[in-house]
C-alpha cells in the first residue's frame, strides 16, 4: 500500500474517532444517550435486568414504578457500582501496529439512593419514593499506535462520565390484583471527552499534535408510568412506557494544535437539543416456592432521535434515520432461594444490541472509500449474584455483569473489541 494512502488512512481513523455529537460528512453519529443503560441495583443486575414484573425494592422507581405498592415497609436502599473497561485493537491489513494498543479504564461510582415510603391506607397499598439512580455511563476508551512511513503515531480516546436520574414516584393498588404507577425524572450529567494525537517514539518521547477536550452538560425532565398484573399467586404481568425525552445539551470544546510555531488554540461553547423517542417494556414474573423467573423485553425506535435548535446539526438528522435502528432488548433470569442460609442465589442473561445498524457507504475521495462500522459481535452480557437477609430488616446483594461487544471500523478494518465487568453492591434497610 502507499505510503500516502496508509497515511491517510491512518490519520482518518485517529481524527474521526466517535466524539461526544458525532461527525458530520458520512461519519456514524455515536451519541452516547442512545441505547447505552449502565444497570440499576444489585438484585435486578444479578437477574441480568428483568425486573419490570420482578422488582421488589425501591428500584421499582425506575423499572417499573406500580410495583412500587407491593412495598409495606419504610425501605431505604443503597449500591454503589464498579466497572472495568477494556478496549483490544486489532490492526486491519497495511496498519503496522506499535505497542499500546489496549486501553482499560475503572470506574467506581454511586448507583442509587431510594427512599420508599408507605403511606395508611384503609385497603390496598400506597407507596411513595424519591431517587437518585445512575441511568447511563459514557465511559469509554480507546488506544492505537502505528509505524508508517514517515513517522510513528499515536491515539488515545478517553471518555468519563454519567447520566443521574432524580425521580419522585408512586404506586398504588386499583385491586387486589392491578397495579399503577407513575414517576417524574430529571435527568442530568457530564460527559467528559478527551482525544490527543502524538508523533514519536515511545523510547524517545511522544511530541502531541492534537489535544481535543469537549464537555457536554445534559438536563432533561421526562415522565414513566408503568402496571403490575397479578395474574395468579404465580405469574405477575408488568409493562412500562417512558415519554420521549428532550436533553439541553451545552457543550464546551477545546482544540489545541501543535506545529514548529508553537500551539494554535481553538475553542467555543454552543447548545442545542436531542430528543429521543419513546420506549416500552414488559415482563413477565413466575413465582414457584423458592424459585422465581422472570424475562423482559424492551423497544426503542432510534431512528426517531433527532437533533434540534442549532442548524449546524440538521443535516446529522438525515445520518440518524438513515443508519440507526429500532431495537429490541431481552432479558433474563431467576433467583433461588435456599431457605436454611437465607441465602438467594441468581443468575441471568441480557441481550442488548447497539442502537445502530451495520454501516457502509461510499465516499466521492478514492482514498477514503468506506466509511462506517460493521457489527461483529452485537452487545451482551452474562449475569450472576446472591442475596442474604441480615436479621429480617437489612438485605446486602451482591451482582456480577460480564460481557461487552465487537465492531469493525470499514476505513481501515481495524476491530475494536470492549470487554466489561461490572461489579453492583446494594444494601436496603426496612423499617
Amino acid at each position: 500500500m502507499k505510503a500516502k494512502s496508509v497515511f491517510i488512512m491512518l490519520l482518518g481513523l485517529l481524527i474521526c474517532l466517535p466524539s461526544l455529537v458525532g461527525a458530520q460528512d458520512g461519519q456514524l453519529i455515536a451519541e452516547r444517550t442512545a441505547g447505552n443503560n449502565f444497570g440499576l441495583g444489585a438484585r435486578a443486575m444479578g437477574m441480568g435486568g428483568a425486573h419490570i414484573a420482578s422488582v421488589l425494592d425501591g428500584t421499582a422507581l425506575v423499572y417499573n414504578p406500580a410495583a412500587l405498592a407491593k412495598i409495606r415497609r419504610i425501605e431505604f436502599l443503597g449500591g454503589i457500582s464498579h466497572q472495568n473497561l477494556t478496549n483490544n485493537v486489532d490492526p486491519g491489513p497495511g496498519l503496522p501496529l506499535q505497542g499500546l494498543n489496549e486501553r482499560d479504564q475503572n470506574n467506581t461510582r454511586l448507583n442509587s439512593i431510594n427512599l420508599s415510603i408507605p403511606y395508611p391506607t384503609y385497603r390496598g397499598s400506597l407507596v411513595f419514593a424519591f431517587g437518585l439512580n445512575r441511568i447511563k455511563s459514557f465511559d469509554k476508551a480507546f488506544e492505537i499506535g502505528a509505524d508508517i512511513p514517515g513517522g510513528s503515531y499515536h491515539g488515545t480516546e478517553v471518555e468519563t462520565g454519567s447520566l443521574y436520574a432524580l425521580s419522585a414516584g408512586g404506586g398504588i393498588d386499583l385491586s387486589p390484583k392491578i397495579s399503577l404507577g407513575a414517576s417524574l425524572n430529571y435527568y442530568f450529567g457530564t460527559d467528559d471527552y478527551n482525544w490527543r494525537l502524538s508523533t514519536g517514539g515511545f523510547a524517545d518521547g511522544l511530541q502531541p499534535l492534537y489535544i481535543d477536550h469537549i464537555e457536554d452538560d445534559y438536563s432533561a425532565v421526562s415522565a414513566k408510568a408503568g402496571i403490575l398484573i397479578a395474574y395468579s399467586k404465580y405469574l405477575n404481568i408488568g409493562a412500562t412506557v417512558e415519554t420521549p425525552i428532550q436533553y439541553d445539551i451545552d457543550e464546551e470544546y477545546l482544540l489545541r494544535t501543535f506545529d514548529e510555531g508553537g500551539v494554535d488554540i481553538d475553542g467555543g461553547r454552543f447548545s442545542y437539543d436531542l430528543w429521543t423517542p419513546f420506549t416500552f417494556g414488559a415482563g413477565l414474573g413466575l413465582n414457584f416456592n423458592y424459585l422465581q423467573l422472570a424475562a423482559d423485553v424492551n423497544y426503542a425506535d432510534w431512528t426517531q432521535m433527532e437533533y434540534k435548535d442549532n442548524p449546524a446539526l440538521t443535516s446529522d438528522n438525515l445520518f440518524i434515520q438513515e443508519y440507526y435502528r429500532d431495537v429490541f432488548s431481552f432479558s433474563f433470569g431467576a433467583e433461588y432461594l435456599i431457605p436454611r442460609l437465607g441465602l438467594k442465589l441468581r443468575a441471568g442473561y441480557k441481550y442488548d444490541p447497539l442502537p445502530f445498524r451495520d454501516i457502509a457507504f461510499q465516499q466521492a475521495d478514492d482514498l477514503m472509500p468506506i466509511q462506517g462500522y460493521d457489527i461483529i459481535n452485537e452487545r451482551d452480557f452474562v449475569t450472576f449474584g446472591f442475596g442474604y437477609l441480615i436479621d429480617r430488616i437489612m438485605t446486602l446483594d451482591v451482582a456480577f455483569v460480564l460481557g461487552g461487544y465487537k465492531i469493525q471500523d470499514n476505513f481501515t478494518e481495524v476491530i475494536e473489541d470492549y470487554d466489561l465487568t461490572r461489579v453492583f453492591v446494594t444494601t436496603g434497610f426496612r423499617l
